[in-house]
């Protein structure tokens, strides 16, 4: 350390020049002086602090036969044989992956190797048995709290060698690794052991959370399981207990691995949530390698806390934006993030002060390839053990999206609203059907089936890549904030996408020499609430926006006053005022009931003019009526767009008739109808002139015209 030693040197001038004043130069005096520049320098000599990214870092490998690390084994019980510890100086690169979708924690190490030290000293068998103890923590940070590092025991399952042909000390060595518990999971599972075991079915704990917990203590002990252990609400045998003589039981094949069950249990576990939650919802298996223990959370409930979870803040753009009194300067308080509406709202975040703002941030955006396998219906097929009967139910995408949205959308707040659901359907195709079958009873394999759509939704959905100088305290399974400083008058449409809170799945700590930096891969559900139409996906189903008037309205069974089969033909008696009371009922009397699939100027309907799906003929009332209320949805969305874009402030029959307007001729009619240069009364007299199908004028569509003109100026009555 050169640096170092010329800083200890200069000291010792500095004492010496103090002492020359003295006629005789005493030998206490400088040795005096010795140990006051030991003190002051002795963290110079820690043996495992060395410098990366120009910070201190406390740096600790080893190589050996121990699953211990040596530090962690009584002085007595050390074997000194078949063991080396290398300094950081030694290792050429390291990559380690943290994946939230994975319950361990894998990686590769570069070494030098020079002329084959480590074969001298270490000789990897290959039997499970070479581990690599690893730590890495900022200085600073470790005195205040040594669980912040990068802490992991790796067995080295692959070794690589890189032998120089003319030069033997420019030999390296390349080790692939993988975190010591994954290792011991991927032991056979005994013959004959089932899940739940004798001791859970008597004491009545047969969930499968509570199977997934009993792998791990079994294959790991007791010891791994955290505090926060979510068991869900799938329990394995008769739903409600009737019949414990005909308990079931999870039964491995002969070459299942703990992993595999770990990974089936994982799949078909799900949980109901709290609050009156009914959506089904997968839960997430993760490792806090802080506290070295497992965590089981309701994926819902990790959403639901995103405020808590939430641990940095990024800068995009540069600060050159309108910085005024309205967007104040970036400062770590975090107090506001300017007037970017697509900007997290609740803003108190932490601020990555690292790089300042970053470079650049790569945004991925599902399209058909992904909405042709993942954002499809399910079709489950069942079987009921008394009966002996089995079955098909289908599960549609239409039934998931509303719930979905209020648990992994609405919990998000923006700077400008309301954040709108990302959902990439195929329109060109419609929706695929896939398949499942599962040992389980009607309502339990529907539930994995939704929970399984609910996941889909979540985590395939926008992706983000960003890298940033490293972390250690950076891990899966939290949040984090894209914001930008900018003015309202330089606000771009194309933030909705990159900006807002995103959903931390993956962290790379890669090292190289004496550099570290982290690749982290997130998700996020929603766009911003300032996105043009022409980059949101138009789902065929939407947010339940409309509250009780789109959720509740129960069909009566009554036959509208339009004819059947013609969706225009409901009757508007002059001074008697608007029909129904809410915009569903509204569009039911204009859109008329038929329960068959027909013929409407150019596409297929079905119900209360609905779009019918693929091969669909029939349709029953309580279907129809639920569509109607999904497609309402999704036509209000449009309307609310245009009111928070055009600052119409727009009262609620106003929304209700345009919403029935959007619905009967599409968002790029409602968007040319709604002009900006146009008022309320224009509007309302231009909308008569939306009265022609096929270029005929339709009487049916001339009193549905009047009529939403009369609802848009007047309201219900």
């Amino acid at each position: 350390m050169p640096e170092d030693i010329n800083t200890l040197g200069n000291l010792f001038s500095q004492e010496a020049g103090k002492l020359r004043g003295f006629d005789l130069f005493s030998g206490k005096a400088l040795a005096a002086a010795a140990a006051s520049a030991s003190t002051q320098y002795d963290h110079l000599n820690e043996p495992n602090k060395f410098k990366i990214n120009g910070e201190d870092y406390y740096c600790y490998f080893e190589i050996s036969k121990e699953e211990i690390p040596t530090d962690d084994i009584h002085p007595t019980k050390v074997d000194p044989t078949n063991k080396i510890r290398l300094t950081k100086s030694a290792i050429v690169n390291l990559d380690i992956q943290e994946n939230l979708f994975e319950p361990f924690c894998s990686g590769s190490i570069t070494i030098n190797n020079p002329f084959d030290y480590l074969e001298d000293n270490h000789y990897t068998t290959g039997n499970g048995d070479d581990y690599l103890h690893m730590e890495l923590c900022n200085w600073a940070e470790r005195l205040e709290d040594p669980k912040l590092g990068l802490k992991y025991t790796f067995v080295i399952t692959d070794e690589g060698n890189s032998v120089s042909k003319s030069d033997r000390s420019n030999n390296f060595k390349t080790y692939r690794l993988l975190d010591r518990n994954y290792a011991k999971l991927n032991e056979q599972i005994p013959y004959g052991k089932t899940y739940p075991t004798n001791a859970m079915i008597e004491t009545g704990d047969i969930s499968v959370g509570a199977c997934i917990k009993q792998v791990l203590i079994d294959a790991l002990g007791p010891d791994v399981i955290g505090p926060q252990w979510h068991n869900g609400s799938h329990n394995i045998g008769e739903p409600n207990g009737q019949f414990p003589g005909l308990q079931q039981y999870i039964s491995s094949p002969l070459n299942w691995r703990y992993s595999d069950l770990l990974k089936y249990l994982l799949q078909i576990n799900y949980s109901l949530g709290g609050e009156g939650q009914s959506l089904p919802v997968q839960c997430i298996l993760f490792f806090d390698r802080t506290i070295q223990k497992y965590f089981l959370e309701p994926i819902d409930a990790i959403f639901k806390d995103n405020g808590a979870l939430t641990i940095e803040a990024f800068g995009l753009g540069d600060l050159t934006g309108n910085i005024d009194e309205q967007t104040p300067a970036l400062s770590k308080s975090g107090e506001r993030w300017g007037t970017n509406k697509n900007n997290p709202k609740d803003s108190k975040i932490p601020v990555n002060v690292n790089e300042g703002m970053l470079k650049n941030a790569n945004v991925t955006t599902p399209m058909i390839s992904y909405g042709d396998e993942f954002f499809v219906d399910y079709s489950s097929g069942f079987y009921d053990q008394q009966t002996g009967a089995g079955g098909q139910i289908q599960t549609s995408l239409e039934d998931v999206v509303p719930e979905w949205q209020k648990a992994f959308v609405d919990v998000f707040k923006l700077v400008g609203g309301t954040p709108q659901p990302f959902v990439p359907y195929n329109q060109i195709r419609g929706k695929a059907v896939k398949t499942m079958v599962c040992p389980f009873e009607k309502d339990q394999i529907q539930n994995i089936a939704k929970a399984q759509m609910v996941s889909n939704l979540t985590f395939l959905n926008l992706q983000l890549t960003i890298d940033n100088q490293g972390s250690t305290n950076r891990q899966p399974g939290a949040f984090i904030d894209l914001f930008k400083l900018i003015g309202t008058d330089t606000e771009s449409f194309s933030d909705g996408k990159v900006l807002g809170r995103w959903f931390v799945t993956k962290v790379h700590h890669r090292f190289f020499k004496d550099s570290y930096e982290n690749v982290m891969q997130c998700v996020k559900t929603y766009v911003g609430p300032d996105m043009p139409e022409s980059e949101i996906p138009p789902p065929r189903s939407g947010a339940s926006g409309l509250g009780g008037m789109i959720g509740g309205g129960e069909d009566t069974g009554v036959l509208g006053t339009g004819l059947v089969g013609d969706p225009q033909g409901a009757r508007l008696v002059p001074g008697q005022g608007v029909p129904g009371n809410n915009v569903t009922d509204f569009v039911k009397e204009f859109e008329g009931w038929n329960p068959n699939a027909y013929d409407d100027y150019g596409q297929t309907s079905i119900g209360y003019g609905t779009r019918a799906r693929s091969g669909e003929t029939t349709i029953t009332r309580q279907e129809a009526s639920q569509r109607l209320g999904l497609e309402l949805s999704q036509s209000r969305q449009e309307v609310m767009r245009v009111n928070n874009q055009q600052n119409r402030n727009w009262s609620q029959n106003q929304i209700d008739a345009l919403t029935s307007f959007a619905y009967n001729t599409g968002g790029g009619n409602l968007r040319t109808l709604t002009q900006t240069d146009r008022s309320n009364q224009q509007i309302a007299d231009i909308m008569l002139q939306y009265n022609k199908a096929g270029g005929t004028v339709l009487r049916g569509l001339s009193r549905r015209r009047q009529a939403e003109r009369e609802l848009f100026l007047q309201g219900y009555g």
